[in-house]
């Protein structure tokens, strides 16, 4: 956690609530491209963010903080993203459509999100964390609450993966997630 991070939270701990609203605005977006990749959006995703700051504005008095803010944060806003996409299924109710995000690349056109969804969620959720939220391995590891070696692994394991289903696209789809 950097130096201004820990002032942020020591002083909205404090009841700063302009400390608080900083915290907010620099993780409003983080909060909610993880609610996406749960497959939660528009107002669902917004509740998601309001549970995830609710959570946090609960635990703050107490809160000891070892790890970035975000490492918190995502989990909350997974958990929170995955209970509201089983309570839409159990509404029966359907997703907004959302556009595939692609890249042009030569002659091949590269559809990341389609392939990430051919990955297994524990290697989906690796290659996200490490190349769209460009977090490092250790923090990664606080993150899932896993050792660092099983992040290297899954890691290992999910860039073969990718490797295997993007076929000659395989760099084409690296830089698209970088």
């Amino acid at each position: 956690m950097s130096a201004e991070e820990r002032l942020l939270v020591e002083k909205a701990r404090n009841g700063d609530k302009g400390a608080f609203e900083a915290l907010y605005f620099q993780n409003r977006d983080f909060v909610l491209r993880t609610a996406a990749r749960y497959g939660v959006f528009g107002a669902d995703a917004e509740d998601v963010l309001q549970e995830t700051f609710f959570y946090l504005i609960k635990k703050l008095p107490t809160l000891k903080l070892e790890a970035k803010l975000s490492t918190l944060l995502y989990v909350v806003a997974k958990n929170a993203a995955i209970d509201k996409k089983r309570g839409q299924r159990q509404a029966d109710c359907e997703d907004e459509p959302v556009e595939p995000q692609t890249r042009e690349s030569g002659d091949a056109k590269i559809d990341a999100r389609r392939l990430l969804e051919k990955l297994d969620p524990l290697h989906r959720e690796i290659i996200e964390l490490r190349f769209m939220e460009e977090m490092a391995l250790e923090e990664i590891a606080q993150t899932l609450g896993l050792p660092l070696g099983t992040v290297k692994s899954r890691l290992h394991n999910a860039l073969e993966k990718l490797r295997e289903k993007a076929g000659k696209n395989f760099f084409a789809a690296l830089l698209f997630f970088s």
